[in-house]
């Protein structure tokens, strides 16, 4: 057997177990159909158990390095490319928590961003989504600059941006000191719900007809009326 980055593939286990039971919290206080996480696979420590029991050949992978252009150069240069996702905001998020606090993961992130000294830039499909974000976000503190798509980099770095634009997920890029996050890792992917004509006329009561219209019942049959004679 054979691990590559055994560190790496802990981390990521480890968010992916808190990611599925916050999940499964979530949706059973929502009274949604869930089922418990650790009846579908086996819980990560078990799993690292297993596999140290194998004795298994483990490798690191390494860094990059490519050597000096110039002539008798002999310092390497380090290229790091390590991004790092928004899954941990987004379970942030989807916990239960006070009303006053919703979206405090997301301000506690933002702050903890800049002062790492990254640009923060929050991505909204709409202009009216950028609004909802700003005004939900007014009463924690928090002041952005605006702009129409992506910044260049000597925007003001000390206030965080709202980009009207769409990304498919966000990122932290510490390398290049950015911090991406779209609206729908805060708010969650919107559901479109298509009218069901279905619906509507099994809402009416079976056997009458709209109002404005002649209305009785079908299981009574029309009686002629008495005619003279």
């Amino acid at each position: 057997m054979v691990l590559v980055s055994p560190d790496q593939i802990d981390s990521t286990a480890r968010e992916f177990e808190e990611q599925a039971q916050s999940h499964y919290l979530t949706s059973r206080e929502n009274h949604r159909l869930c089922v418990a996480p650790e009846s579908l696979y086996l819980p990560w420590e078990e799993v690292r158990c297993r596999l140290s029991a194998q004795s298994p050949l483990v490798f690191k992978m390494l860094d990059v390095i490519q050597a000096g252009s110039e002539p008798g150069s002999s310092e390497p240069r380090v290229v790091r490319a390590d991004i790092q996702t928004n899954r941990g905001l987004s379970s942030a998020l989807r916990q239960p928590r006070a009303k006053d606090q919703l979206l405090m993961p997301l301000v506690d992130w933002i702050q903890d961003q800049q002062r790492l000294g990254c640009r923060v830039r929050v991505v909204c499909p709409t202009q009216s989504l950028a609004e909802r974000l700003v005004s939900l976000l007014r009463p924690y503190g928090l002041q952005f600059a605006r702009t129409e798509g992506f910044p260049a980099e000597e925007a003001d770095p000390g206030l965080p941006t709202i980009c009207l634009g769409r990304v498919s997920s966000g990122f932290v890029w510490s390398a290049e000191k950015l911090a991406v996050v779209s609206e729908e890792e805060i708010f969650g992917v919107r559901q479109l719900r298509r009218p069901n004509p279905g619906r509507a006329r099994s809402a009416r009561a079976p056997g009458f007809r709209l109002a404005g219209a002649e209305t009785r019942r079908p299981d009574r049959a029309r009686r002629p009326r008495d005619r003279p004679v």
